[in-house]
């Protein structure tokens, strides 16, 4: 991704986050806009003060935050996404001949945005493939197991023909925390692994459909960690079946 950064204050605009602080207070219907009216923590702690401005990279003053009044008399507070993101460590780019913005997330909050399954990703020219994810009633059970460690999960899973030519892979996470969940294939070289979401006290479900037995040249593994440089405790179980459909 270019590292060039957004030119400050584009055109005298400010870019505005959809974070929206919806407040409950009464208030007359109005359509008004203040300016700095409101303070805002992250975790507990200030990073704006109520009636302070912020300052962009070229010295000029901004509002902090800008409060609009409905129609309804509902209050939404609009904030800087720059100042937000950045706050929060992560890296923002404006992608002039885009008109977009960027946002390159590490840690655990990239985890947040992952897609829950990879369906429709093809694996060694079609050998086998990731299927939209099911939940079978029988078939025979691979692998039932629960992981405690602060080590990444691995696991080659070992299939059989007779057994039915569909996987399906069910992670649960008991942490507090969102963990990255990988299924491809192991080769005698690297394991190599198209991943996915696996969000924090929830269970996900990713099925693999096997194509060709006869030119599987590489077996179907499972792997589960947390985001990258990021270093705790794995709480997980894992559940494989191998069915026919």
């Amino acid at each position: 991704m270019g590292k060039n950064k957004m030119k400050p204050f584009l055109c005298g605009m400010v870019v505005m986050s959809l974070l929206m602080v919806l407040c409950g207070a009464a208030m007359e219907p109005s359509g008004n806009v203040c300016f700095n009216t409101a303070s805002l923590s992250i975790n507990g702690n200030r990073i704006i003060q109520e009636g302070t401005n912020l300052k962009t990279a070229s010295g000029a003053d901004i509002p902090s935050i800008i409060q609009y009044t409905d129609s309804q008399g509902a209050i939404t507070n609009y904030i800087p996404i720059r100042f937000l993101l950045e706050s929060m460590g992560m890296e923002v780019t404006w992608q002039g001949f885009r008109n977009n913005i960027d946002v390159e997330v590490e840690g655990d909050a990239a985890l947040y945005t992952m897609e829950l399954d990879s369906a429709g990703t093809i694996y060694n020219g079609g050998q086998f493939e990731e299927v939209k994810p099911i939940s079978p009633t029988k078939g025979k059970e691979i692998l039932t197991t629960e992981y405690l460690a602060k080590d990444a999960f691995e696991k080659t899973l070992d299939l059989h023909e007779e057994d039915g030519d569909f996987v399906s892979v069910t992670v649960t996470n008991n942490g507090k925390y969102p963990l990255q969940f990988g299924l491809g294939q192991s080769m005698a070289s690297a394991i190599v692994t198209n991943p996915t979401g696996a969000p924090a006290g929830q269970s996900v479900t990713r099925t693999i459909k096997i194509n060709d037995w006869d030119s599987m040249k590489s077996g179907i593994c499972v792997s589960i960690g947390n985001a990258d440089y990021i270093s705790r405790y794995l709480n997980i179980t894992v559940d494989v079946i191998q069915f026919a459909q």
